[in-house]
């Protein structure tokens, strides 16, 4: 049985913004090259590059993980957010390459118990961290107890300061896919909107709109989390890719409604995650890894598939080379969002697709 090469235009979405088919093909290149598998395909039978194939999945089901530790973390937790009612899609985290959701576990499954975790948060995030005392993956309070909705925290860490006081870093993870754009809003966003202090006046009326509604959501929980969770203080960050303009947007429009920003709302890049983990040697390997998987552009270049077996059915056949792809724009750097820990929204770039 063959299979098309991860560069052919079949395995491509059609009419999708450049830059994510850059990102899927690069989630294709990594699927074939260093997975050794077949694309998987979506909901109508379509074969895509940066899904992984159904059978190959049945075979290794960690095979979207980048390190063993990151499966041993998603069999714990799936469970439990199971449990919970949680937003977890178990056949997106373990199928689909290009996904936010098996990306966020592929950074905190690994880097959850490392000492060097704090390390790396307290610089970020510019944070007074004593100890990490939890790290989570697709987390929420009980939702009785603050917006009534399903709105939860891509990533949750939970320390302590030097001074003692208990503080979290609540996280939402974007690859290519941009914020939800539906519109919710019941009375309650307002009223805590209102209620909590950190926002100026008429704020919901600015938030409400597409563009800024699910960092809204997000900062309403985070401040709700820090009035009745027990936590003396509390921040959102956005963790996206470097050049990710959509993302800059809705930071800013977030930033803009806020009385004061900067202890509240932080914005770091993957490219600055990696460079702080990659200074630190126990990390260093987590580091490449990441940044081969999820940033590195240069390989995309063109070049012929050789003949290869069906790795998953073990039969031979040649992946057809159809044509030259899409290159990135390795002619300058993407642009900075700033020294590590910044919290600046405005200009900046950092961002769900599947």
């Amino acid at each position: 049985m063959s299979y098309p090469a991860w560069n052919d235009p079949l395995l491509a979405v059609s009419h999708e913004p450049r830059r994510r088919a850059l990102y899927r093909l690069l989630q294709s290149w990594y699927r074939e090259h260093v997975l050794d598998v077949a694309p998987g395909v979506d909901g109508s039978g379509r074969p895509i590059g940066s899904l992984l194939a159904a059978e190959a999945v049945r075979g290794n089901t960690d095979l979207n993980f980048i390190d063993p530790a990151v499966g041993t973390y998603a069999a714990d937790r799936i469970p439990e957010v199971v449990r919970a009612a949680g937003a977890l899609d178990e056949h997106r985290l373990r199928h689909n390459m290009l996904s936010s959701q098996p990306l966020c576990f592929n950074i905190f499954g690994v880097l959850r118990p490392q000492p060097a975790l704090r390390d790396v948060l307290a610089e970020l995030f510019r944070l007074d961290i004593d100890t990490v005392e939890s790290v989570e993956c697709e987390w929420a309070p009980d939702k009785k107890d603050h917006l009534g909705d399903r709105t939860a925290f891509d990533a949750f860490a939970v320390y302590r300061s030097k001074a003692g006081q208990r503080g979290f870093v609540a996280i939402e993870t974007k690859y290519t896919e941009p914020f939800s754009p539906k519109a919710y809003d019941p009375p309650i966003y307002t009223e805590v909107t209102e209620r909590c202090g950190l926002f100026r006046e008429g704020a919901a009326g600015a938030l409400r709109g597409g563009m800024t509604n699910q960092l809204w959501r997000m900062s309403l929980l985070a401040a709700s989390v820090i009035e009745k969770g027990g936590f003396d203080l509390g921040c959102i960050a956005v963790l996206a890719l470097a050049d990710d303009s959509r993302a800059a947007a809705a930071i800013s429009g977030l930033r803009e409604q806020l009385i004061d920003p900067d202890p509240f709302l932080h914005s770091v890049s993957y490219e600055q995650l990696v460079e702080a983990a990659g200074r630190h040697p126990e990390l260093s390997s987590w580091a490449n890894g990441f940044n081969r998987r999820y940033l590195d552009l240069s390989v995309l270049e063109p070049q012929r598939a050789e003949p290869r077996a069906d790795p998953v059915t073990g039969g031979s056949g040649r992946r057809a080379h159809r044509g030259a792809i899409p290159r990135a724009d390795q002619s300058r750097p993407p642009p900075s969002v700033g020294p590590p820990g910044s919290q600046r929204s405005g200009g900046t770039g950092i961002g769900r697709s599947d």
